[in-house]
């Protein structure tokens, strides 16, 4: 038996695979235009809460912020990065050499700082919706994620500060984004030199970061031992060292010393010395920076490192028992963020600080938000209980970013209640990171109600209905 072949069969089988290819590029791009519509209404909403902040407080540099405006301010005049008249590596260099970078084009002013806080943290809002795009749930995730950096009080309340978190917190959504390019057993060595890179400045902005690259490259190996996965592991470690090793260098030709920072000394001893708090503080010691001079910064840090890995050694059981102290510390809601708008310090980073004069709109918008402590603190808890929750379920699931997401908070937070000390505001780097899966943990909450309401009424409706005085089924004494 012979098969007759119908005339014009293959064109019409070319036609209509021609015509689904160009249906399903249609729907993708549908698809990819929504997507940017609504990454430019969390763009819009981000910066327009922030404009309209900082045009109503006009926060100055205070404290950290002082030292970073003016060792800007010195890199600019082509002195370097300096202090009180001398070199210096207190604080790292990559948040002062993100505003000197600033005030070269726009000139040194307290406006350009709070200008650049409002871009920042639109930036992280952005990146925040599209950190919540990769877990591949849909948009609604992605979207109530960028919403929430975009309105959460805190970061609205940082925007205006001078504060290295406000660089740090894009950097870090940045390089989930990079590293969640591709599956975990997968990652190019392309996406690994550029997540290193983006690795070496972040540790420049926030030196606590320096342990991150170590464990991100064991989390590359642990994947899938291969060569490939060594490979990308091994170039996220050299990208990182490319950019960091430069100014270790700058540190030991002008410091005299092998260091990344000077400041390290001092912050493990605010967390490391027998007399520690857990937070900040220090019972019955007010230990005052050591920038008098070069010598002074490196002997300082030298001799309270010392100090701090001594009584660690010495005294293991107590460095045991501050942990959950440091913690509390570390997730207590504090004003800070909120009362550092209202400050001033005239007199540099060696005087005290004052209450800065507060007038009309200002002042009544700053005075009523100090009295809504009580729900800014539950509106951080609440947050964070429902962001553990969606950060658990979607490493569980093995969502696409979950797995960066967890080892960069679970880092932050070990090393914060171990080695150094609990201070709010060092967890707002990481914040930022957490809102999309706060966002996924309540849509996937509505979700579950909404099945089970059609549950009951599926039941209700399929359930036999008596007629009145129909006593069959129905058990009388």
């Amino acid at each position: 038996m012979t098969s007759t072949a119908v005339p014009g069969a293959p064109a019409r089988r070319r036609s209509a695979e021609m015509m689904g290819a160009a249906g399903s590029l249609l729907r993708l791009d549908r698809e990819r235009t929504r997507a940017l519509v609504l990454l430019l209404a969390v763009v819009a909403v981000a910066a327009g809460v922030r404009i309209a902040w900082v045009v109503i407080v006009r926060a100055q540099p205070v404290s950290d912020g002082l030292f970073y405006y003016m060792g800007a301010q010195s890199i600019v005049a082509g002195h370097g990065y300096r202090i009180l008249g001398h070199p210096t590596a207190f604080f790292p260099v990559g948040y002062p050499a993100f505003l000197a970078a600033l005030f070269t084009v726009f000139g040194a002013s307290a406006a350009v700082v709070r200008a650049s806080g409002v871009a920042l943290w639109t930036l992280s809002a952005g990146l925040a919706y599209l950190v919540g795009l990769r877990l591949g749930k849909g948009r609604a995730p992605a979207l109530i994620g960028g919403l929430v950096v975009a309105l959460y009080p805190d970061f609205i309340m940082m925007s205006g500060l001078t504060l290295s978190e406000n660089l740090m917190a894009p950097m870090l959504l940045g390089l989930v984004l990079l590293l969640s390019s591709a599956p975990l057993r997968r990652i190019s060595i392309k996406a690994a030199l550029f997540a290193g890179a983006l690795l070496g400045a972040s540790i420049l902005v926030r030196s606590t970061a320096l342990l991150v690259p170590p464990v991100l490259a064991v989390a590359i190996v642990a994947a899938g031992r291969d060569r490939r996965r060594v490979a990308a592991a091994v170039a996220l470690l050299a990208a990182c060292a490319l950019v960091v090793l430069p100014w270790v260098e700058r540190n030991r030709l002008v410091m005299h010393a092998d260091v990344l920072s000077t400041n390290g000394g001092y912050t493990l001893f605010l967390g490391l010395n027998p007399e520690a708090s857990g937070g900040v503080g220090v019972r019955g010691l007010r230990h005052e920076w050591s920038i008098q001079s070069v010598r002074s910064e490196v002997t300082s840090n030298a001799e309270l490192t010392r100090q701090s890995f001594h009584w660690l050694l010495h005294d293991p059981a107590q460095f045991v028992m501050l942990v959950p102290r440091k913690a509390y510390y570390l997730f207590r809601w504090t004003s800070d963020q909120l009362l550092a708008n209202t400050y001033e310090q005239p007199g540099g980073v060696q005087q005290e600080k004052f209450d800065r004069p507060l007038r009309g709109t200002e002042r009544e918008l700053l005075r009523w938000l100090i009295g809504q402590s009580t729900p800014l603190a539950w509106i951080q808890y609440v947050y964070l209980v429902v962001a553990a929750a969606g950060l658990v379920l979607a490493v569980l699931r093995r969502l696409p970013a979950a797995v960066w997401a967890a080892l960069l908070v679970g880092y932050w937070i070990v090393f914060h209640v171990t080695l150094i000390h609990g201070q709010a505001r060092f967890l707002k780097s990481v914040t930022p990171l957490l809102a999309p899966f706060a966002a996924y943990a309540a849509v996937a909450l509505v979700g579950l109600v909404l099945i089970a309401l059609r549950r009951r009424s599926a039941e209700a409706a399929t359930a036999p209905e008596t007629a009145p005085g129909d006593t069959a089924g129905r058990w009388e004494p």
